[in-house]
């Protein structure tokens, strides 16, 4: 059980990791309103580009996710508290590194504590049945 809950939690955190990255570079390049050199005359025909962008580039992450998340509540754990859980565990998770690694921001105490509470409740919906 708990090598399938790291396998679902590995490849959400995957997808929610390659998503948020993306976003959050979107957010940059906004600023100017580049992409690939060409400048967008508004903000709404870029991010309408960024999101042609992103969706061509979160293909295979997407549809890895969807297909695991299928198939966890389908055949693994036929329980959606456990998927809800572990995929707020996992987003939260990527948020903070996205966070840290992009720029550089550190989480408050009370986040890192509220971030172990969040992936204790993960854990407990997988093992206390």
């Amino acid at each position: 059980m708990f090598l399938k809950w790291l396998v679902y939690s590995g490849v959400s955190f995957i997808g929610l990791f390659a998503f948020q990255w993306m976003l959050y570079t979107g957010t940059e390049l906004s600023k100017t309103r580049v992409l690939f050199g060409y400048v967008f005359p508004s903000q709404y025909f870029f991010w309408f580009a960024w999101a042609a962008v992103m969706g061509i580039v979160l293909i295979i992450p997407n549809s890895v996710s969807f297909y695991v998340i299928g198939l966890a509540y389908n055949e693994w754990f036929k329980k959606v508290w456990i998927l809800s859980l572990t995929v707020f565990a996992t987003s939260a998770i990527s948020t903070f590194l996205v966070a840290w690694l992009k720029f550089s921001e550190v989480p408050s105490k009370g986040s890192l504590v509220g971030l172990g509470f969040i992936i204790a409740g993960s854990l407990i919906s997988v093992f206390w049945r």
